[in-house]
């Protein structure tokens, strides 16, 4: 998604490459989250197989590092909510009038 790269960080240049996407918000970012139902995803396409991903390609069991409080912490900070998720949209000025326009960037990749 176009939110928060930075332009050429390599160089320095740590302004973002897409300031005015609607992800530069925490609180859209945290909406989003709020809005997927991670468990019904996992019961319906999954088997209930799979494992909740607390922190994008860091899990527990592989890495040193891990801190405990982001389990701890997941489900207030992004646990499935629907009403607390248009509510963020909301106080971030977003809602069925001014819906958050977002591009996506996708890329194959072979794996």
């Amino acid at each position: 998604m176009r939110c928060c790269f930075s332009k050429d960080p390599a160089k320095g240049d740590n302004s973002p490459m897409f300031p005015d996407s609607p992800l530069m918000d925490l609180r859209v970012r945290q909406a989003l989250n709020k809005a997927i139902n991670r468990d019904e995803i996992n019961k319906t396409l999954l088997a209930g197989k799979g494992d909740l991903l607390i922190n994008n390609n860091f899990h527990p069991l592989y890495r040193k590092g891990w801190n405990p409080d982001w389990e701890k912490n997941f489900k207030t900070a992004y646990g499935y909510d629907p009403e607390a998720a248009k509510k963020l949209l909301a106080d971030a000025g977003y809602g069925p009038n001014n819906k958050p326009k977002v591009s996506m960037v996708l890329r194959p990749y072979p794996y």
